[in-house]
């Protein structure tokens, strides 16, 4: 069956889910379960946080001198370096993504999952290359032993479910 799918109308918020439970694969299929959090929250959460300890560490190394002055000043440097560089690497995906119309397809059959979306380049993952798929609030992400995952709007989990259910009983769903 084809599943096709439009992430145009709901891009940040099926992204934002899609990357933290790409970041978080292990740990989910591991565990049987999504953490609640999603990606940007959890990368300001872990801004403030290392921001925190820089201060802190500032305050209590403050008789010391320039030395704790380095010290947070290269803290807050790294920590907003990082975060720039996710909010650039958020950006490209996003420009990638609206070149390419924010639409897709895949074929999930007894084969397993075929993509050619990417430049006519035909990818097969059998279905015992595939994971887990996690179903969240806006998104569909479907997780391989790869580092490929493939992400879908909340819509086509109707068609997604159907599938497993005929071609791969075994295949951990996790809600």
């Amino acid at each position: 069956m084809k599943i096709k799918c439009d992430i145009s109308k709901n891009y940040f918020s099926i992204y934002n889910e899609t990357l933290n439970v790409a970041r978080h694969r292990q740990r989910i299929i591991k565990k049987g379960k999504a953490n609640k959090l999603n990606f940007f929250p959890h990368l300001l959460l872990n801004f403030t946080l290392w921001f925190a300890l820089a201060i802190i560490i500032y305050l209590v190394t403050k008789p010391c001198g320039s030395c704790s002055t380095l010290f947070f000043s290269l803290i807050v440097f790294f920590d907003l370096v990082y975060l720039i560089i996710e909010l650039i690497r958020f950006t490209l995906i996003r420009y990638y993504r609206h070149t390419k119309c924010f639409k897709g397809e895949c074929l999930l059959d007894e084969d397993g999952l075929t993509n050619d979306s990417y430049y006519d380049i035909k990818i097969t993952f059998k279905w015992s290359k595939i994971k887990a798929i996690v179903i969240k609030k806006h998104s569909i992400t479907i997780l391989t032993d790869t580092p490929f995952y493939f992400y879908f709007d909340i819509d086509c989990e109707e068609d997604i479910l159907k599938c497993v259910k005929k071609y791969s009983k075994d295949t951990l769903i996790i809600k």
